[in-house]
Parts: structure tokens; C-alpha cells; sequence
């Protein structure tokens, strides 16, 4: 099929790829065809290009390059394009238009990561509480058998005895 010509929508298109069949892009569904965004020059001003976009760095190519690449090219984009009917090319230079190339994880996930430093802190507080009323119980408990200790004590029990008929009962 690649390099085959297709008519869509009266206008002939190249084949270019096949994804595979149970291709899945984010929460999009399952999209019969993708075509490319163009734009009518005649109606394009300054200011209409906040798409988001999609890409693959090529290896080796960091983001601080890519964003450094497209920030090369927003003084000529300025050159290129009228500003929109009530707007001077000046309002376009105050607002100094930037790049802002990052990874897909940044959109899709977001910043999951401070969020589970939260939420493991508090599962930690909740155990450390746990293990406070479990000794606290424990020790209760011994409290109240305080006095059938002291009876073995002065029988001849040794300290062993104790802790593991001790250890036996609480299990």
C-alpha cells in the first residue's frame, strides 16, 4: 500500500504508512486515517499557531536543542506573517513568544510523581500510628498482667520463661 494513491475527500493522497491494526494513540480511539494539517496562507496571521504537536526527537538530540531550534526560527515565522486585523507586528514582540518542547509523560501522566511522595508519606504516618496503638495495646496488656509476673518472679521463674508464655499468649 505505501506509495499507492488514494482519492479522500476528492483529493488525491500518497500513501505514506500503515500502522498496525490495534494501533491505539492515547485516548483517541481507533482512527481510520491520519492526514496532515495545512494551512490556508492567505488566511494565516500571527498568533494562530497554538496547535499542539506530536513529534519524535531524532537520537542523540536533546530537548534543549529542539526548543533552541524552534526558537531560531520565531524571528522568522514574525517576518513571514502579517499580525491579525487590530494587532501591531510590537504586541507580538512584547509578549516574546518561546518554545515549549517536552515529553509526552509531562501531558499524559503530569507531575504523578510529588503526588505519590504525598500519598507514600501518609501511608507511612498511618502505619507508624498502627504500630504506636499495637505497642501501646502490648503494653497494657503486660500492665494488667503485672501482677501474675510477680507472682512467678517469686516462684523462681526465669525472665526466659516469662517472655516466651508471654509471647505465646499475645499470638
Amino acid at each position: 500500500m505505501v506509495g499507492r494513491t488514494i482519492t479522500i475527500d476528492g483529493q488525491p493522497r500518497v500513501i505514506v504508512g500503515v500502522m498496525p491494526r490495534k494501533f491505539h494513540f492515547l485516548d483517541w480511539g481507533e482512527p481510520a486515517i491520519f492526514l496532515p494539517f495545512q494551512f490556508d496562507r492567505n488566511k494565516v496571521f500571527l498568533g494562530n499557531f497554538s496547535y499542539d504537536a506530536i513529534a519524535r526527537l531524532k537520537p542523540g538530540v536533546t530537548l534543549a536543542q529542539a526548543n533552541a531550534d524552534i526558537e531560531r526560527m520565531v524571528p522568522i515565522v514574525m517576518r513571514s506573517f502579517p499580525p491579525p486585523p487590530g494587532y501591531s507586528l510590537d504586541t507580538f514582540e512584547r509578549i516574546r513568544l518561546a518554545p515549549d518542547v517536552h515529553p509526552l509523560k509531562r501531558d499524559v501522566v503530569g507531575d504523578i510523581g510529588r503526588l505519590l511522595w504525598i500519598l507514600m508519606g501518609s501511608i507511612f504516618i498511618v502505619l507508624l500510628i498502627a504500630c504506636a496503638n499495637v505497642a501501646n495495646l502490648l503494653l497494657v496488656r503486660a500492665e494488667g498482667r503485672q501482677q501474675e509476673l510477680a507472682i512467678r518472679t517469686a516462684l523462681g521463674a526465669s525472665r526466659s520463661r516469662i517472655a516466651g508464655d508471654f509471647c505465646l499468649r499475645v499470638l
